[in-house]
């Protein structure tokens, strides 16, 4: 059987590629697939809600693209590793020990070499891959891509049929990127913007978005937008402890970002549970909460912190958009570096945990507080049907 890894040169490999060029394909038919499968089910989902007249709403969380890279046919063959980019020359240095060299992190990720087989494993170094087996990677990768584009295309097909893409508010992101190759690498690991830069389109059906629709947004969004963003669509009170904003201004406002709009992105990452963090624990002394990295990226600065004693960086990404370049020892950047590490310590302040705040105990039940453009802080109970859906209270106002 293909699937079987025989031992190699490398230990492991991969299946050879087929006679035409193309990666291996993966042993199942393309509707057995858990992309097709899990699609399926939610189009009947949304079928069965329709006719049965009723509200829904769905999340629908494909795992592909994703390690193992074994697309079925006949996506293992949409795109000709002999006709795949590589890295640009500006993502990835000339050498392993050039990357290594930026960082004590990075040279703990290469020290281990590349894990194989190389389709079917995660994240590490492919220092020891060759431009023809990243090309075979990048290939397998594409494929899985144009997998879940067809099955997002019959979901989409389905709403039209059933009228319901005239009124549904469509959101499709990813959790995070991959960095296949760049900076000889793969996978979801580190500060790089290959690994956390996704995809976010959001479809409006309302007429009063029309405008917007085939827009393209550059101002920084994240993550923790989507959940404010949905619930401002449904009419519904933001949480306190939630750190994003709602991404509807875009939809109504055709002339460019709101000027209170983040000037940045903000990103962490944790090692710990890598065989970087175990090396860096012995070498450099951290432990085990020091293992993690904090990034501040603007237009045109990027300040990577790191736990412990482990050194800081900045990268001009004016001039060095590929992140090859540490400029944090370099005078001329001391304002920068000083600047985006107060803006740093500024974010942290502001977005601690704020689970248990704005909260108050008394003898009515627990009681939220919501910030109001009054400056007075109007309270609801945790009982009030808008934020748990239990019994009513009637909201009163605090000083």
């Amino acid at each position: 059987h293909w699937l079987a890894t025989p031992k190699g040169v490398h230990g492991l490999q991969d299946a050879p590629l087929h006679a035409d060029g193309y990666p291996a394909p993966a042993s199942y038919k393309k509707e057995a697939s858990d992309t097709y499968v899990l699609t399926s089910q939610a189009m009947d989902f949304v079928r069965e809600e329709v006719v049965a007249k009723r509200p829904w709403a769905l999340h629908l969380s494909l795992l592909k693209p994703h390690p193992p890279f074994l697309a079925p046919e006949p996506y293992n063959a949409k795109f000709h590793p002999a006709r795949v980019d590589l890295p640009a020359p500006g993502r990835r240095a000339e050498s392993v020990e050039a990357e290594a060299a930026v960082h004590p992190f990075l040279k703990a990720e290469h020290a281990n070499g590349t894990s194989r087989p190389l389709l079917q494993n995660d994240t590490g170094s492919v220092a020891e891959v060759t431009d023809a087996e990243l090309r075979e990677l990048r290939s397998a990768y594409y494929g899985l891509i144009s997998e879940v584009d067809d099955n997002l295309g019959r979901l989409m097909a389905t709403l039209a049929e059933l009228g319901e893409d005239r009124q549904t508010l469509i959101i499709f992101t990813s959790d995070h990127g991959e960095l296949l190759g760049e900076h000889r690498l793969r996978g979801k690991i580190g500060f790089h913007d290959g690994a956390f830069h996704v995809p976010l389109l959001v479809c409006d059906p309302r007429p009063s978005a029309a405008g917007a629709c085939g827009t393209t947004v550059t101002a920084f969004t994240q993550h923790v937008d989507i959940a404010p963003t949905i619930l401002d669509y449904l009419g519904l009170r933001v949480p306190r402890q939630i750190d994003g904003k709602t991404l509807r201004c875009f939809a109504e406002q055709q002339t460019g970002e709101p000027a209170d709009w983040r000037s940045c992105a903000l990103w962490e990452y944790d090692f710990r549970h890598r065989s970087s963090g175990e090396a860096l624990r012995r070498d450099w002394g951290l432990d085990m909460d020091e293992c993690s990295i904090l990034v501040l990226r603007t237009k045109t600065r990027k300040l990577v912190h790191f736990g412990g004693s482990l050194p800081q960086l900045l990268f001009d990404l004016e001039k060095d958009p590929g992140e090859l370049v540490d400029v944090s020892n370099d005078v001329k950047y001391a304002p920068d570096f000083r600047q985006l590490v107060s803006q740093l310590l500024s974010w942290r302040v502001k977005h601690a945990n704020r689970s248990l705040t704005h909260l108050r105990i008394g003898t009515g039940g627990s009681l939220l507080r919501f910030d109001d453009t009054s400056g007075q802080g109007v309270e609801a109970s945790g009982e009030d049907p808008k934020m748990l859906a239990h019994r009513p209270k009637k909201p009163r106002v605090a000083s």
